[in-house]
């Protein structure tokens, strides 16, 4: 395994359907690394953005959102 830290960062807002295939890419770039943190800015959402994003949370600690 590497010993390197890899930070992923993004910007959501509406993107509720696609945030399952996101996650599950997400997990398969972690395996690369040692260490690795989520930041995610999120802005005001219409559809299941910001609730889907909290579960996910609830699963993964290493994910930090910036609510707007």
């Amino acid at each position: 395994m590497s010993r390197h830290r890899c930070c992923i960062c993004g910007t959501v807002r509406n993107c509720g359907k696609y945030l399952d295939n996101i996650f599950a890419n997400i997990k398969i770039i972690s395996k690369s690394f040692s260490d690795y943190t989520i930041i995610l800015y999120v802005d005001a959402s219409s559809d299941n953005t910001i609730a889907k994003l909290q579960h996910y949370q609830a699963i993964n600690p290493r994910l930090t959102l910036i609510i707007n």
